[in-house]
């Protein structure tokens, strides 16, 4: 397997959470986006070093410019992609 840097939106919680832990399960680097930063903390309570949180509305252009700055800042790049929410 080759790892990648994903950023998930709708990271806190149902599909978007689920597909977080199974990305960083199968050794992947993660951004976790979500509209809010305190579900984000509660759904990824432990640090992991593959693993950055990113609280952000995905309807609001900045926010998802500064996601995905701040996946590249913090993995070197982005990969993929993975949209959960509307």
């Amino acid at each position: 397997m080759n790892p990648q840097s994903i950023l998930v939106t709708g990271a806190a919680s149902g599909i978007g959470l689920a597909c977080s832990r199974d990305l960083l399960a199968d050794g992947h680097q993660v951004a976790a986006l979500d509209v809010s930063e305190d579900a984000l903390k509660t759904a990824h309570p432990e640090p992991h070093e593959r693993l950055v949180l990113v609280a952000g509305d995905v309807s609001e252009a900045p926010d998802c410019k500064r996601a995905v700055a701040q996946t590249v800042d913090v993995f070197g790049q982005l990969n993929r992609f993975h949209r959960i929410t509307w």
